[in-house]
């Protein structure tokens, strides 16, 4: 089988669609199926590769549904239900106008004799009256109401519960009665450890440089933007630069980059350098907070350099294949993440294109650097976007047409703070008095970033304001481009000329049929799809 790790996580992201959307009905059909190819296995040996398929589905399908109905049968038990635990504060402390918001862990619920619910996590509420201050590591003793949290209340709308899902998280506590603190560092001391080095890095950013410009370091280099304005982000996200707020793949290029300048081969060797930007990626992927897109790039990146190690070659979808794995395996709902799809899709679009890359350099020798940075660059930026254009449409009912323009000017600007980012906190450790120095210069491209974000955002027609795609349309999209993508490497004709034109076809007719049955009255408002996203959540 070629390349087993991507037909397994394929095999398991269909299987998690299936456990949410169809899950009374279809693991009985897949049943039947994989009987009819048990069967016939012995007939034909891509049958054996279907049974494999079916089979990674099945698992997949029914451990989803397990995991939700865990969830369902808290919501009706507890809800509006006043719950007495015992926790641990595993969260940073976000304070607001009126209250403290943080994650914890449970450690022990009255009534629950079986430690059912040891080890979950709810948002906790506590109003900024109290005198207690909360603190990372502390276990506390908490008296509150619990909230399962609004669903989708209208079609297409948020779904506050499904976010909440993501992060493995059962709702929210609101503690109005008794909070009491136990004892302080309840925690294991690595991850206790990570918070105070992440918590002093984060103070060190806000004492070398100004509010702004610290709350978008902090957002490029430690994946928190809590602290970037309001205004900030939305000049990036009219420039679809929303990405370079979220550390990836390219944070960790410049990390491997910095290392590899200041790591001599003649004296330590390339296998102990190798070993070290294993590391090194560990650590910064523990500093992060290990958000979806920084687990991706970074066991992508740690399965190639082993594989360098081993004397193998490794393949890009295989490494992504098995990062995902590692993700949905652990929790199914965050397929359903925007970040996450937008991190994995746009990496795919961008291997697909990186033979063609590899070609045009071998051909266009003599093309000058600035030339062959700008046309790489403009490929890359267009063969990412086209596997998330759909995903974006989705979201943010949004085109962009500025989007090319931003990433070829601040693409590299935001290299050279990322790499001055590293070296000013990595000396602020030491000395703080040269850190702020060094700082002087690392504002230099933050304040660039910021304003040019602001004046692209402000382009005439920058951005045109689209209606939000169905979920079917979305998906015929995808079936679209992954159809050409095996056209282009089978050069079947019967995919383009007939294939094609039918997933067109049907979507244009369930659209239109979906169309028809809106009456303007809002109680008959309600579409097959609508249903559908309802019954997901059931």
């Amino acid at each position: 089988m070629k390349r087993p790790l991507l037909i397994i996580a394929i095999s398991y992201v269909l299987g998690i669609i299936i456990g949410v959307y169809f899950k009374k009905s279809i693991p009985f059909i897949m049943l039947g199926v994989l009987i009819i190819c048990l069967v016939t296995a012995k007939r034909n040996r891509k049958i054996k590769k279907t049974i494999i398929v079916i089979v990674v589905v099945m698992i997949s399908a029914i451990r989803t549904i397990q995991i939700n109905n865990e969830y369902e049968k808290f919501y009706e038990k507890f809800d509006n239900e006043k719950i007495t635990a015992v926790a641990t504060v595993c969260g940073d402390i976000e304070e607001t106008e009126y209250r403290y918001t943080t994650t914890v862990k449970i450690n022990k619920m009255e009534g629950d004799t079986k430690d059912i619910y040891k080890n979950k996590k709810f948002l906790l509420y506590v109003k900024k009256s109290r005198k207690t201050k909360l603190k990372y590591g502390q276990q506390i003793k908490i008296i509150g109401f619990y909230d399962k949290t609004e669903g989708r209340r209208n079609y297409k709308g948020s779904n506050y519960q499904e976010y909440l899902k993501n992060k493995k998280i059962y709702g929210i506590l609101n503690c109005e009665d008794e909070l009491k603190i136990i004892k302080d560092n309840n925690i294991n001391p690595i991850s206790m450890l990570i918070y105070r080095v992440r918590y002093k890095l984060k103070n060190n950013v806000f004492d070398i440089l100004d509010k702004d410009d610290a709350g978008l370091a902090t957002g490029i280099l430690l994946g928190d933007s809590s602290e970037i304005e309001d205004d900030i982000k939305e000049d990036f996200k009219n420039c679809s630069l929303s990405h370079m707020l979220a550390v990836s793949g390219a944070h960790l290029s410049y990390l491997i980059l910095g290392l590899n300048l200041l790591l001599n081969d003649r004296i330590i060797g390339k296998r102990k350098k190798y070993v070290i930007n294993i590391i090194a990626i560990i650590i910064f992927m523990l500093l992060t907070g290990m958000s979806l897109s920084v687990i991706r790039a970074g066991i992508s990146t740690i399965l190639s350099i082993v594989a360098v190690l081993i004397y193998r070659k490794s393949d890009s979808f295989e490494t992504m294949a098995f990062a995902l794995l590692c993700t949905i395996i652990d929790n199914p709902f965050t397929i359903f993440n925007m970040g996450l799809q937008l991190s994995y899709l746009g990496t795919v679009g961008i291997v697909l294109l990186n033979k063609y890359l590899v070609e045009f350099e071998k051909k266009h020798t003599e093309l000058s650097k600035i030339k062959v940075y700008l046309i790489e660059n403009t490929y890359v930026t267009l063969s990412a976007t086209l596997l998330i254009f759909p995903i974006i449409l989705y979201y943010f009912n949004m085109i962009s047409l500025n989007f090319l323009l931003a990433n070829l000017l601040l693409g590299p600007i935001l290299g050279v703070s990322i790499m001055l980012g590293f070296i000013v906190l990595s000396v602020s450790l030491i000395s703080m008095p040269v850190a702020q120095i060094l700082g002087r210069i690392w504002q230099l491209p933050l304040k660039f970033i910021t304003k040019a974000t602001a004046v692209i955002a402000k382009f005439p027609i920058a951005n045109i304001t689209v209606v939000t795609p169905r979920d079917m349309t979305v998906a015929a999209i995808y079936i679209i481009i992954a159809l050409l993508i095996v056209f282009t490497k089978s050069k079947k004709q019967i995919i383009i000329k007939k294939i094609i034109p039918i997933v067109i076809s049907a979507t244009l007719v369930l659209n239109f049929a979906v169309d028809v049955n809106w009456k303007g009255d809002l109680k008959k408002e309600v579409s097959m799809w609508a249903l559908i996203s309802q019954k997901s959540m059931a």
